[in-house]
């Protein structure tokens, strides 16, 4: 198991209230682990494009497939240094 990729399974109501929109960094739940990522255009009522950069690739996901990422101010700084090659 990889550490960094482990997250805790969401509440099923959890996400109740929750803003999520362009410009926000999610965790996102795509092939069996959670994926931190930066919404980038909305495509759609509840689905959006999301880039990641490990692997470097936007993809189509589903709102529901997606959450708030909680992170630490260095980590955040470290995501927005590794995501100049797209911005």
């Amino acid at each position: 198991m990889n550490e960094a990729t482990f997250r805790a399974i969401p509440p099923e109501h959890g996400q109740v209230g929750i803003i999520i929109k362009v410009g926000s960094i999610v965790d996102a739940d795509q092939k069996g682990m959670w994926w931190t990522g930066l919404l980038v255009k909305q495509i759609g009522g509840d689905n959006y494009l999301a880039l990641f950069n490990s692997p470097p690739e936007i993809i189509p996901i589903a709102q529901k497939h997606l959450r708030p990422h909680r992170f630490f101010f260095s980590y955040f700084v470290a995501f927005l240094a590794s995501m100049r090659f797209w911005l």
